[in-house]
């Protein structure tokens, strides 16, 4: 596992982020955000949704990302091993 992945599952096992909480936080550069977070989802590693408007708000949605199961366990074996 990458620092970068490991940095990501650690940060989203605190709870749900958007994308540019992950720049906010210092995570993961502004260049390369949604490019890493993708491939953590396809890897199946985290989940992403589109967050849900209120009624009334006329915007697009932002995505919103979660740890898995599968995200958690990886983070978990990785710890042991260390």
């Amino acid at each position: 596992m990458t620092d970068r992945t490991l940095s990501v599952l650690q940060y989203l096992s605190t709870g749900q982020k958007f994308g540019a909480d992950f720049v906010n936080a210092r995570v993961l550069s502004p260049l390369s955000v949604y490019v890493h977070l993708a491939e953590l989802e396809a890897q199946g590693l985290i989940a992403g949704a589109p967050e849900e408007l209120r009624p009334g708000e006329v915007r697009p949605p932002r995505r919103t990302y979660s740890i898995t199961h599968r995200g958690i366990t990886a983070l978990a074996e990785h710890g042991a091993r260390q």
